[in-house]
């Protein structure tokens, strides 16, 4: 086989390999659990939490939130249009700051 053709079948199948990465990585879903359930033992990890908005604070361009009365803060690095009241659904990585918990936001969805 000369090395023209092996070069067009690699390239080819590491394109194949990427979008089928692309694929399954926007296939995969973090479990949803329960806000009072994340703790220390989720630092670094993804998770994906549902509730009501109740607190929201704007600095710049960062938006603070809190859902359901946690003690666990979520944090976007942009300003978002959001009210007191809505319920939510956010996925994200779990960090500490300042010795508390925070949520830096991957992904935000208004469900009503």
């Amino acid at each position: 086989m000369d090395e023209k053709k092996l070069l067009k079948i690699s390239i080819i199948i590491s394109i194949a390999g990427v979008v089928g990465l692309f694929i399954v990585s926007s296939l995969i879903h973090p479990k949803l659990i329960s806000i009072s359930d994340v703790d220390e033992s989720h630092i670094g990890k993804i998770v994906a939490v549902k509730g009501e908005v109740t607190k929201i604070f704007i600095s710049g361009n960062r938006t603070i939130i809190y859902i359901d009365d946690s003690l666990v803060s979520f944090t976007i690095f942009s300003k978002v249009e959001i009210e007191k009241g809505k319920k939510v659904e956010i996925t994200g990585k779990v960090e500490e700051y300042q010795d508390n918990l925070q949520i830096i936001v991957d992904k935000l969805q208004i469900i009503n």
